[in-house]
């Protein structure tokens, strides 16, 4: 039990530094349910897609979430000029800026983040969170809009329960069936100094076509996950578009 509470601590800490805070809306919905964006602001590049994460949280405490994504024209983009978001929250735009996004949901208002887009390699995805986890996640799946140069690939792992825990491999599986690795990763310390808590791979020659992809990871056991991302295991993903 203390070394579950040293290392929810731990990752609370590496929280303020990996992962932005989660964007509350600060209003309930139906049944006291309460709905906010995974982050207060996203960013990727121009002609590269960023996944939204709206959460609905199931109780006052927050301790039961899920994902919700809105229904057909439940998303608004200001500006809207070169920027869509597909119904499942992907978003992309043709012009670099600041976009201000929000999300219909169950309740009076709306929900809001914020997505700037840049011109050079930003984050694609990221499913991380700051509260205590444990191994058995389950392969997280991205989706991008355009042919996409992979520049950088992040796996969280549970080292409290997998002690001597290695850097293993990670390996890209794209909807087709077409499969990108596997790749040696290397073995980073968490912010309390567990060592190999992040595999780090970045692939030279990586460009992948529209679609969707899933992340495997190659020691599922340790990959860390938690009620906050659904059982999914915790992965980071930047990337640029490939001309």
């Amino acid at each position: 039990m203390r070394s579950r509470t040293r290392l929810a601590l731990v990752l609370f800490l590496a929280s303020l530094f990996l992962v932005p805070a989660i964007s509350s809306c600060d209003w309930y919905g139906s049944n006291e349910r309460t709905y906010s964006f995974s982050q207060k602001e996203y960013a990727t590049s121009v002609g590269v897609g960023v996944q939204l994460r709206v959460i609905e949280f199931l109780d006052e405490g927050l301790g039961k979430s899920q994902d919700f994504t809105p229904g057909a024209g439940g998303w608004t983009i200001d500006p809207d000029q070169g920027a869509s978001v597909s119904a499942n929250g992907l978003f992309t735009a043709t012009k670099p800026g600041s976009y201000s996004v929000k999300a219909a949901v169950p309740s009076k208002d709306e929900c809001s983040t914020t997505v700037v887009i840049t011109g050079a390699a930003a984050e694609i995805f990221n499913n991380g969170n700051g509260r205590a986890i444990d191994g058995g996640g389950t392969p997280p799946s991205f989706e991008v809009a355009g042919q996409t140069r992979v520049t950088e690939v992040t796996t969280y792992h549970d080292t409290a329960s997998t002690p001597g825990l290695q850097a293993g491999t990670i390996t890209l599986r794209g909807e087709d069936g077409k499969i990108y690795g596997p790749f040696q990763s290397t073995g980073s310390n968490g912010q309390g100094g567990d060592a190999n808590a992040y595999w780090i791979i970045k692939p030279d020659d990586v460009i992948l076509p529209p679609g969707r992809y899933t992340i495997i990871d190659s020691d599922p056991r340790s990959f860390a996950q938690n009620a906050q991302s659904g059982g999914v295991g915790m992965a980071w993903i930047s990337g640029s578009p490939a001309n």
